[in-house]
Formats: C-alpha cells, structure tokens, sequence
C-alpha cells in the first residue's frame, strides 16, 4: 500500500494551455503578448479587448470556440509525463482539475491518454478545498485558501509570482506550502526525500 496520496492539477502544471491562448491570441488579434504578461489568470481582465471584438467574453473565446485547440493541442510541461511515472511508485496520484464545460472535460481525458499520462484517480472538481490528500499541486494560488491538504506545492506561473506562501498557508488548513518552479522540481526533491526516510 502507497503511504501518500497527491492530487495535481493539470492546467499550468501537466498542461501549457497558457501557451497556446497566447499564440492565438497574438495570432487573431495581432499583438504581442507574451506567457510572462499574464498577470491575472482571469481571462477578461488579462485579455479585455477580446470581448469588443468578437462580442464573445474572453472566456468564451478561448474556452468555448477554440477548446479543442487549447486543451488537446497543448504540449505537455518538460518531463510531466515521467515525472507522473515517477511519483506513482511511491503514491497514489489523483488528477484534480476543474474544466468549464463537458466538451473541455472530454478533451482533458484525450489529452491524458494521447499524451500517456498515468494516474490512479481523476476527479473533475472546481472547490478543491473538499479534496483531503497529503500533497497537493497547483498553479493556483486560490485552490489552497480553506485547502485540507496536508501539505501545498505551489508551481510558479507569471500571476502567482507575487504571492506570499505563508500568507496562501495561513488561509489554509495546510502544514506547509512550498513553492516549486515546475513539477519536476518537486518530483526530484519528493523522490530523494522518499528514498532518505525509507
């Protein structure tokens, strides 16, 4: 039996949607954001001229209209898949992640599979907080205000890079979060910490 469970999102931490969203919007509408621009991961306030344009919200756009693009075309982050591998020797892993709609959910789940992702469990969830597991990773730093993970691991991305991680910690039931730049960050420092207490 695994001695821990860790939910991981995927969006920001498997998944470079952001990526895509910005080729397609530099690409539509002729300018030239970049992934480090995106200070706030709310899509009208970071992307407000789209709505003017089109007469759709940011979020139709982007979630409705261009979906398959976004959320099957996306590449993987560097080594995610194996450092899911990695991660599942030694724990149950639980994909947790919220999508808009059903078409999103069902491209979720062909972008798992295409892209060999493994996983014990996968839940689609917006309120995370009611998700109790020992380890948590995102790239959100809402998703762990009132949080009953044991333990946050909150992956850099341009709108989170100003907060504090002991201010996120103490508006959660969490022990500790930790700030990592990616997930195979966290993947290296999870399995040499494994291997020195076992």
């Amino acid at each position: 039996m695994k001695d821990f469970t860790i939910g991981i999102d995927v969006d920001g931490v498997l998944r470079d949607n952001l990526q895509i969203m910005v080729d397609l919007y530099n690409e539509n509408f002729k300018k030239n954001k970049e992934v480090s621009d995106i200070k706030d991961f709310r899509t009208e306030i970071t992307f407000p001229d789209i709505e003017p344009v089109t007469g759709k919200t940011a979020s139709e756009w982007f979630f409705q209209d261009h979906s398959k693009e976004i959320f099957l075309n996306a590449k993987p982050f560097y080594n995610a898949v194996e450092d899911i591998k990695k991660l599942r020797e030694l724990a149950n892993v639980v994909i947790i992640t919220y999508q808009k709609s059903l078409v999103n959910r069902m491209h979720t789940l062909c972008w798992l599979e295409i892209n060999g992702v493994e996983y014990d469990g996968l839940i689609f969830m917006k309120d995370k907080t009611k998700f109790i597991c020992d380890y948590l990773i995102d790239d959100n730093d809402w998703n762990f205000l009132g949080s009953n993970a044991k333990h946050g691991i909150l992956i850099d991305a341009p709108y989170n890079e100003g907060k504090s991680v002991d201010d996120i910690c103490n508006s959660s039931n969490c022990e500790s979060i930790v700030r990592y730049k990616n997930l195979h960050e966290f993947t290296e420092d999870f399995c040499c910490l494994y291997s020195l207490c076992h």
